[in-house]
Formats: structure tokens, C-alpha cells, sequence
């Protein structure tokens, strides 16, 4: 039984700030670089896109465009292995400024909207 225990802890995420899934279009620009991407999920903290072609390299930042909701400069924290086109960010704003803005985006439900 302890083992079942220790491995649905595992699995379950400790986050700081709660993550919503969305499907929203977006573009990310890097340094003179503009690629069209999916926004799979946000956080007061960051996102998780689906890029339409990869990134070269981990260690640049850029502002993610998001058409509902505005700009928002980043830092890429973890990115997918070569040939799979998913990054996460890290948002330069301080949290309680992007919670502001999704508070007024994103469904008031959380859990009813999550995955």
C-alpha cells in the first residue's frame, strides 16, 4: 500500500502558482526570430507552448504575444528533447501582475477547465 502511496504522490505537482490548460494562438519573438506557437498552458509564474518549429538552443528570452490577453517577456525554463517542438516558460513579470490579467481571461472554474 505504501508503495501505490508513494507513487500517486509522485505524480502529483506541487506548483506554486496552479497551471490552466488553454489552446490559445500565440507568437514568441526571440532576437529577431518570430515563431507562431500554441499556448497548451498558463500560470501566473509561466507557460507551456507547442511551438510550429523548434528553438534553437534554451538560454535566450523573449516576449510571448498572446492575442487575448498581451506581451509578456520570458525566459525559456525547460524545453522538449531535439525534434519535439514544446517549451515551458518562465514569465519576467512579477507574478501577482500576470494574475491580474489571466484573472480577467481565464475561466473562474479552474478545476472545471483543467485536464
Amino acid at each position: 500500500m505504501a508503495t501505490q502511496h508513494e507513487e500517486t504522490a509522485k505524480s502529483v505537482e506541487h506548483r506554486k502558482f496552479p497551471r490552466t490548460d488553454v489552446q490559445w494562438s500565440g507568437k514568441l519573438e526571440t532576437g529577431g526570430e518570430t515563431l507562431d506557437c500554441t499556448v497548451l498552458n498558463l500560470s501566473a509564474n509561466g507557460a507551456r507552448l507547442l511551438l510550429t518549429e523548434p528553438v534553437t538552443g534554451n538560454s535566450w528570452s523573449g516576449v510571448l504575444s498572446i492575442p487575448s490577453l498581451g506581451a509578456f517577456t520570458a525566459k525559456v525554463a525547460w524545453s522538449t528533447p531535439k525534434g519535439s517542438n514544446e517549451i515551458g516558460l518562465t514569465f519576467d513579470d512579477p507574478p501577482a501582475a500576470v494574475a491580474l490579467v489571466l484573472a480577467e481571461a481565464l475561466p473562474r472554474n479552474r478545476a472545471s477547465s483543467a485536464g
